[in-house]
């Protein structure tokens, strides 16, 4: 018998007020997408999925395009405004060699139009046979020395998937300077390394955010432990990882009815208040949970744990992401929520709210629950949301 199944692109919007649209932008197998909201208002909405699915807002409407780069586009999207210019992580796919080898650098786009596809494609990371793999980005659009500048972060294996004790991974960083109009030589900014099975004893899920005076704050897991740091240079150093947290059972979620699932962490830097946020997901309670911690001194004592899910079963939520609106101070927490399911199969599209000590409360963002896909079907990673001009968007794959 053979079975028809897609995964569904949904895209949730939200203003102040409460109203909200909810629509399907693609329907595709998309997986791992990406959403940025131009802070200026001078520019469109935009999303993106794996491999190559690029979307942006035409007037009213979702249109589907396909990226493209002469460095390759293979996955791990990542948007990101900075002002007004419109930048694009993911993995490389570079010519003429195989799958595992052409991961061999992380690909920046500077995207000056959609519609014809017009970007200028920057290699960062290059390291001989490394492989370079899940990026994120940040940008400084504020302070008095570092005012434009890019931040991008990840992982760098040895060798992937292998198991010998000689290959490693280490979380990597790089800085792009409008003044030069390029990316930084590549930097080790993690002390300690892992291994290259690309599960809990792996350093991944590394992002970064920006302070008041340009400070950047690193997060990033691996070995079941919250690793933080910080640079207060523009990135040319970086003090002594600090362990932050425990990470219950790790980052790596062996979770039921999914391929894949994870807890890694994200990071926010409210500016006005001078405190840091980040959230993750593990298993401090027997069951998946989504948990925060705040530092209102710079990174250097954190609060206890706050739980972010606010139902008291013992059903799973995991895939946490994060966004901050710098106006209001309001944390958003999205995430997948199995309360209403004792077997782990359904779930709702969540999001939490809050402030530090203050209240956290939860939304249930879907009508209706969806089934998870089996262990058979890739559903990626991460989803993603972003916050500006009193508008939240939270960008999430369903499966049908």
């Amino acid at each position: 018998m053979k079975h028809l199944f897609f995964l569904v692109l949904t895209v949730l919007s939200l203003t102040v007020n409460g109203q909200f649209i909810l629509e399907t932008i693609d329907d595709n197998n998309p997986n791992e997408p990406s959403i940025a909201l131009a802070p200026l208002g001078d520019k469109p909405a935009v999303a993106g999925s794996n491999i190559d699915n690029f979307y942006y807002i035409n007037g009213e409407q979702w249109q589907k395009t396909k990226s493209s780069s002469a460095l390759g586009v293979y996955g791990d999207p990542v948007l990101h405004y900075s002002g007004s210019s419109l930048f694009f992580a993911h993995l490389s796919k570079t010519s003429g060699k195989e799958w595992g080898d052409w991961f061999d650098r992380i690909v920046v786009q500077r995207i000056d139009s959609i519609e014809p596809w017009m970007e200028q494609s920057y290699s960062v990371g290059y390291n001989q046979d490394k492989m370079q793999d899940k990026p994120w980005l940040s940008s400084d659009n504020h302070s008095a020395d570092y005012n434009g500048n890019v931040y991008v972060t990840w992982t760098e294996f040895d060798k992937y998937d292998s198991d010998l004790p000689e290959h490693q991974s280490r979380i990597r960083f790089s800085v792009y300077s409008p003044d030069i109009d390029s990316f930084s030589q590549a930097i080790t900014i993690s002390d300690s390394t892992g291994d290259c099975r690309d599960g809990d004893n792996t350093l991944e899920g590394v992002t970064t955010a920006i302070g008041a005076n340009g400070e950047i704050y690193a997060v990033w897991a691996g070995h079941d432990k919250l690793w933080f740091d910080k640079s207060t240079d523009g990135g040319l150093t970086w003090g002594a990882d600090q362990v932050i947290q425990k990470q219950v059972e790790g980052w790596d979620m062996h979770m039921p009815n999914i391929m894949r699932a994870n807890g890694m962490p994200f990071i926010q830097c409210d500016r006005v208040n001078g405190i840091i946020y980040i959230c993750w997901a593990d298993e401090y309670s027997g069951n998946a949970d989504i948990w925060l911690t705040y530092s209102k001194d710079g990174g250097s004592t954190w609060s206890d744990r706050v739980k972010m899910n606010t139902d008291a079963s013992s059903s799973h939520q995991y895939f946490p992401n994060m966004v901050l609106d710098q106006a209001t101070g309001m944390v958003y927490v999205a995430f997948y929520d199995f309360r209403e399911s004792p077997s782990n199969t359904f779930y709702h599209t969540y999001i939490a709210t809050y402030k530090a000590a203050g209240e956290v409360k939860n939304y249930q963002v879907t009508k209706e629950p969806t089934a998870l896909p089996g262990t058979s079907v890739f559903y990626g990673d991460y989803l993603d949301l972003d916050v500006a001009r009193d508008k939240l968007a939270v960008i999430y794959t369903t499966y049908n």
